[in-house]
């Protein structure tokens, strides 16, 4: 997903959004967009999959590098 995307999806409002957001996170691949979608807009309905994403010690760095 590019930068435009991400900031675009980022601004938008409303449920939808969260919902394509959490989406993102089923695709290892954009799981780390996922990640920084989520703390930009501060998704507490993510947090079952970041608790997961938290046991994998790959995705765990991506973790880390966004919330530190």
């Amino acid at each position: 997903i590019g930068t435009v995307a991400q900031e675009a999806l980022a601004g938008l409002p409303g449920s939808e959004a969260d919902a394509a957001i959490l989406a993102l996170f089923d695709n290892p691949a954009t799981c780390p967009v996922a990640i920084s979608l989520a703390n930009q807009r501060r998704l507490t309905s993510a947090m079952p999959s970041l608790m997961k994403l938290a046991k994998d010690a790959k995705m765990f760095s991506v973790l880390e590098r966004v919330f530190s």
